[in-house]
């Protein structure tokens, strides 16, 4: 009958656009663009479902637990902060933890995050969660409008531009994804770190469009 059935409220955020949410519970949820949450609009059980990006923090509550679900993958938690990235048009699923304890499972695997760990898992090898250890937080620079690179070498430098900035970098030569760089940027400008980086290395960019290729001089 309907009345078991609760209402969901359903937020979502078109390309460009953040949206800041209160739960009921206290709970703030952050929306990052092009994404949806819902959630049971009496929130007696704390349950999110997540499509896209969001940034959480989480309030305690009598030891509730509270759970985000992103297709097969959930991310359950009692009190704390973190990043989930589930976006449909790609494979992994990310959790990035701030501050508390997170853990992530899949139909067949479980694992708990702390304090600057990053577990991933992917849709398409469902048996595995992987743990990295993730100190600058870059995957949260839609949120804090930094970027911090500390020694990182450019895999994790790349990605981390082409997610804040949706560009597209590409190496015409992988010994380049060796190479390392540090900087601090805060309000980040695309141009700004690029002009760093080939500073520092000697390296060359050359643009078309959202396509930025890299190579050396």
């Amino acid at each position: 009958s309907n009345l078991d059935t609760p209402t969901w409220a359903s937020i979502t955020t078109k390309i460009g656009e953040t949206k800041k949410v209160e739960l009921p519970d206290g709970s703030v949820i952050v929306l990052n663009e092009n994404s949806n949450i819902q959630y049971p609009a009496d929130f007696k059980i704390r349950k999110v479902k997540l499509k896209g990006e969001a940034f959480f923090n989480v309030t305690k509550q009598d030891g509730k637990t509270f759970s985000i679900e992103t297709g097969e993958n959930r991310t359950t938690v009692l009190g704390t902060s973190f990043n989930v990235r589930a976006y449909p048009n790609e494979a992994d699923v990310e959790v990035t933890v701030v501050t508390g304890k997170v853990a992530l499972a899949n139909k067949q695997d479980s694992i708990l995050l702390l304090p600057g760990e990053k577990g991933r898992t992917n849709l398409s090898k469902p048996t595995v969660v992987q743990k990295t250890s993730s100190a600058q937080q870059n995957e949260i620079s839609w949120k804090t409008q930094a970027l911090t690179f500390d020694d990182n070498d450019f895999k994790s430098v790349f990605l981390a531009l082409e997610r804040h900035f949706h560009i597209k970098i590409v190496c015409t030569d992988s010994s380049i994804l060796d190479y390392h760089f540090t900087g601090n940027f805060m309000q980040p400008d695309l141009d700004e770190i690029l002009g760093a980086i080939a500073f520092s290395t000697g390296l060359k960019f050359e643009n078309k469009g959202a396509t930025y290729t890299i190579h050396k001089k």
